[in-house]
């Protein structure tokens, strides 16, 4: 049986046992259960792409032992500070010893690939100059990099789009924040271990000159890949962009437009 939603264009067939089955839009079927195994095998990958190609972590490794296994349910976050540059994964209370982080990510990555041969040579180039050996960061590897990790925050926009609540519109999922900016408050939030995206939601403004807030909450294993993002690289990937782009800054938005267009190209 199909049922026709409230001012929409989308069908619902709907099982005997009133539960809606699966959706039809301009000819289109979608079953219910295979976006549900979509967005369990779409999480799946992300996180193999995360800890394999993107923060190289060892299969050897025990991910407590690392330190890297973060406790979401000890994060702490001051929703009142306005500083700019601040973000739950710069708190002090999370990258102290002890704390739900253990340490300062910023430079964790750089660190690694400057002292571990392999990753030396998956981002770096050996030069001959006044008959001594340099390394330096190459163009053409980092474009390499960029493009795994552009395919990995298109995945990641999916990912969030259908799974913190109801779908938002890619304006108010494209704006968001990660950090304090000039006058600018952030959008990424914890909130009692979970990450939290709060964004403005301006639909009918013109008429009623009203806007109001949504909070849209990840859950725990996709709030743990966007902190490992946040937390180890990030700011491996800014200070690159910095470093090989010649970027005088890199804007506080998640999907920034400036560095999405750059990744992956020469």
């Amino acid at each position: 049986m199909r049922e026709k939603s409230w001012k929409s264009k989308i069908q619902w067939l709907v099982d005997f046992d009133g539960k809606k089955a699966a959706l039809f839009r301009k000819n289109v079927r979608l079953r219910i259960d295979g976006i549900k195994g979509m967005v369990w095998d779409l999480l799946g990958e992300m996180e193999v792409k995360m800890k394999e190609e993107l923060l190289f972590f060892e299969k050897s490794w025990d991910l407590e032992k690392e330190g890297l296994m973060v406790d979401m349910n000890l994060l702490v976050d001051d929703w009142r500070y306005k500083g700019i540059g601040y973000s739950f994964v710069t708190d002090k209370r999370n990258i102290r010893e002890g704390g739900a982080l253990g340490f300062d990510g910023s430079t964790w990555l750089l660190r690694r690939v400057m002292r571990e041969k392999k990753l030396k040579h998956l981002f770096m180039v050996r030069k001959i100059v006044d008959g001594k050996e340099e390394w330096d960061f190459d163009r053409v590897k980092w474009s390499e990099f960029g493009r795994k990790l552009k395919y990995w925050k298109e995945c990641l926009l999916i990912l969030v789009h259908l799974t913190a609540g109801g779908p938002s519109r890619s304006k108010e999922v494209l704006s968001i924040r990660r950090r304090n900016g000039d006058m600018v408050i952030r959008n990424v939030f914890v909130d009692d271990g979970m990450v939290s995206l709060v964004v403005g939601y301006v639909k009918g403004l013109s008429k009623s000159m009203k806007g109001s807030t949504v909070m849209r909450f990840l859950p725990e294993r996709v709030g743990r890949l966007l902190v490992w993002y946040l937390w180890l690289l990030c700011p491996f990937v800014e200070l690159m962009q910095m470093r090989v782009r010649k970027m005088k800054r890199v804007g506080e938005f998640i999907w920034e437009s400036k560095l999405e267009t750059t990744l992956g190209q020469l």
